[in-house]
C-alpha cells in the first residue's frame, strides 16, 4: 500500500466479481444424446451473435430460468380463513 499510497486521494477496499469463465473449446456434455459437432458449434455461434448483438441472456437455456418482468394484482385476495389466523374475522356481540 505503501508503494501506491498518493497524498490527497481517498482509498477504500474494493472487490471484483468474475463470471461465465471458460475455455472457448468448452461444451457441455450430453449422456443420453449423441450431439452432431458441426451443428452444435453452429448453433453456439448463432447464439452468442444474437446475444452479443441484443444483450447478455437475450437467449439462454430453460435450465437458466427466467424473470418475471410482472407481478400479480393482489389488491382484492379472497380472505383466506384456514390457513391464514389473522385473517379469521373477528365478531363481538
Amino acid at each position: 500500500m505503501e508503494r501506491i499510497y498518493k497524498p490527497g486521494f481517498e482509498y477504500c477496499k474494493a472487490g471484483i466479481f468474475l463470471s461465465d469463465i471458460t475455455f472457448d473449446n468448452a461444451k457441455q456434455q450430453s449422456f443420453f444424446l449423441k450431439v452432431d459437432e458441426k451443428k452444435q458449434t453452429g448453433l453456439m455461434q448463432a447464439v452468442d451473435k444474437i446475444n452479443g448483438r441484443f444483450g447478455r441472456h437475450t437467449i439462454r437455456p430453460l435450465a437458466m430460468g427466467f424473470e418475471h418482468k410482472w407481478k400479480m394484482k393482489q389488491e382484492k385476495l379472497s380472505s383466506r380463513y384456514t390457513t391464514r389466523l389473522n385473517e379469521i374475522p373477528n365478531v363481538r356481540a
